[in-house]
């Protein structure tokens, strides 16, 4: 820690030891990093932004992933790009994303060794794009169950109904301008 002064006031500011080899490249698994600290954190998570590449593994189980808004269209969420992440070619080694996640809890459903019910956990900050990431879970979901029936859209259209859910007004969230909307 160190003090600085900025506009007349003294705060205290952490300063992390940095290698440069650190700051030279980024990976797509947070845990591989030289070092992990917080500075590197978002270094490596700012470099794979910089190159649209917007989500991150955290750890080698890959059920955690860390993704970035990027606030503009990218071609990441096709029926190409739901095939290519369903079925990857053999020896091929797929950017972390979304549809990993909704691949994973699939699989995990019907062929797991406790074949049961999956949840898929998406969180962060208002405008941080969950709504964004579910409807690609959803999307994802629909497309490769192979429904005969529209469930397809009947799944997609429930949207709506989830988020109001995440729209609740609680202890911690009592000022969001989406409430009486």
């Amino acid at each position: 820690e160190k003090l600085l002064a900025l506009g007349g006031r003294k705060m205290k500011v952490d300063f992390w030891p940095l290698k440069r080899s650190s700051l030279l490249h980024s990976e797509e698994d947070l845990v591989m990093l030289d070092e992990l600290n917080e500075a590197v954190i978002l270094n490596n998570l700012r470099a794979r932004y910089k190159d649209d590449l917007l989500y991150t593994w955290v750890g080698a189980a890959r059920s955690v992933l860390v993704a970035v808004n990027p606030y503009k269209r990218l071609p990441l969420y096709g029926n190409d790009q739901i095939d290519l992440y369903r079925a990857p070619p053999p020896n091929t080694k797929l950017e972390p994303h979304v549809f990993d996640i909704a691949n994973d809890s699939f699989n995990s459903m019907l062929f797991g060794t406790r074949t049961s019910n999956q949840s898929v956990l998406i969180s962060g900050e208002s405008g941080a794009g969950k709504t964004v990431a579910t409807k690609q879970c959803l999307s994802f979901l629909a497309r490769i169950s192979g429904s005969e029936r529209n469930v397809e859209e009947r799944v997609i259209a429930a949207n709506p109904l989830l988020e109001a859910f995440g729209n609740a007004q609680t202890i911690r969230n009592n000022n969001s301008s989406r409430f009486g909307k």
